[in-house]
């Protein structure tokens, strides 16, 4: 075992034995012998499986992951939920598992936020804030949200970070990094770049945690689409925020919770829905900056004509030579033309040095050919995706984490038409990018 590894069981000996504890009761004590080269290793996992829970550890791997995530709290849980985006890595039946994680993290005790934002602006709430709720409208995993007003009257959202997050996060990060260096060097897992997942989702945290980044986010998407004005997005005002708090235009509106709503607010279902996708591919292949959660509760329909979009604290990036990447194996899907789609999945993916290029190209060819039998109009793209990612988990291959977050908003937007009745394809929107 490494002294790095040692140092950091050391001084967080308590929350490694929680971890330990949550992990053996839901049947997962096998780990402990991958954890280090110490000899005793197989025999800890042994005496931990006598702490597994018959009920918790009878469940499926996703099931028991998803449970033993759940409970470890704020930074499994989104750790959970990014592994929900890769069933290249996890498989897609334990992908579909953890995407069911939600944080139901109640929120901070009186006098917590209005302590947080005094000690970020130099001044009281009273003073910087017209008039302040101190009840939250939401408390989710990293931060909550109070309604407020400006000293002018302007009706203003406040997110605030959970006060006791961003030390907890820390140090799940600290741990992780460790436990992914250890588990690196068994050739197995090495092959999923644990040390690599684990810098990913550290930076994921790190923004997530810092409210300056969400500020960023808005204020470019907002020049993004200056031109477009049926596109709206909350106003954020920087002088009343930080690091740990932000504070942004409160936008109203229906929510969209299914098609009675949204025909409701003026909009026409399918136009709605042509409307967004156009926003979202947009987003991506024009400006290389997206909304990542596309799920209804971050739509608002102002009337029939307007479209808002809500929390850019989760958003992706495509650079100009991903966006090339991901131009080039969209052509090659609807040229059906299996070499260069081959070409284009081992560039993307870095195969371990046992890769057989021979079978993955007869796995595509059969899989070019289940879903693009009836072109490119008709395909199911949900399933050709799930049928897709099992095919990088069975090859050991995994996609960039750009690429993976991208093919989840593609199914999101797809899964939204469906969830409010529209007749449109999100195949047929794409068809422009697959000429």
């Amino acid at each position: 075992m490494s002294q790095d590894f040692a140092g950091v069981l050391f001084r967080h000996r308590e929350r490694i034995a929680e971890i330990v504890d949550v992990l053996a009761r839901y049947g997962f004590a096998g780990l402990a012998s991958r954890v280090g080269d110490l000899p005793e290793a197989g025999l800890a996992a042994r005496a931990l499986a006598r702490k597994a829970d018959a009920e918790l550890a009878a469940g499926t791997a996703g099931q028991r992951l998803r449970g033993a995530l759940a409970e470890l709290g704020t930074s499994w849980i989104k750790l959970g939920q990014m592994l929900s985006l890769r069933p290249d890595l996890v498989g897609p039946d334990v992908a579909a598992e953890l995407a069911q994680l939600q944080a139901n993290v109640p929120p901070d005790p009186a006098g917590s936020v209005e302590a947080t934002i005094l000690a970020g602006l130099g001044r009281p709430v009273e003073e910087a804030y017209g008039s302040f709720e101190s009840v939250p409208l939401a408390s989710a995993s990293v931060a909550q949200a109070h309604r407020a007003t400006l000293v002018d009257g302007t009706a203003v959202v406040v997110k605030v970070v959970h006060a006791c997050a961003r030390q907890r996060v820390l140090e799940d990060l600290e741990l992780m990094r460790a436990l992914a260096g250890v588990l690196a060097r068994d050739e197995e897992i090495a092959r999923y770049s644990p040390t690599s997942l684990v810098a990913e989702f550290d930076t994921m945290m790190r923004s997530a945690m810092d409210l300056r980044q969400e500020l960023v986010n808005l204020q470019q998407v907002t020049v993004n689409f200056s031109g477009e004005p049926d596109v709206v997005v909350p106003a954020p005002f920087p002088e009343l925020s930080g690091r740990d708090f932000l504070t942004m235009s409160l936008l109203s509106g229906q929510q969209m919770s299914g098609r009675d709503s949204v025909i409701a607010s003026g909009w026409e279902v399918d136009a709605l829905v042509r409307r967004a996708s156009d926003v979202y591919l947009e987003m991506v292949f024009r400006d290389g900056l997206y909304h990542a959660d596309p799920h209804p509760g971050n739509f608002l329909l102002p009337d029939g004509g307007h479209l808002a979009i809500l929390d850019f604290g989760d958003v992706g990036h495509l650079t100009g030579p991903r966006r090339d990447q991901l131009e080039a194996l969209l052509v090659a899907v609807a040229a059906r033309d299996v070499e260069e789609l081959v070409d284009v999945v081992v560039e993307l993916t870095h195969p371990p040095r046992d890769f057989d290029r021979d079978r993955l190209a007869g796995q595509i060819e059969t899989w070019l050919n289940r879903y693009l039998s009836g072109g490119v109009g008709d395909l199911d793209m949900t399933a050709m995706v799930a049928a897709g990612m099992q095919i990088m988990h069975d090859n050991t291959l995994t996609f960039p984490a750009d690429l993976a977050l991208l093919f989840r908003v593609l199914l999101r937007l797809q899964g939204l038409g469906s969830a409010i009745g529209a007749n449109v394809s999100l195949t047929e929107l794409l068809r422009p990018y697959l000429n």
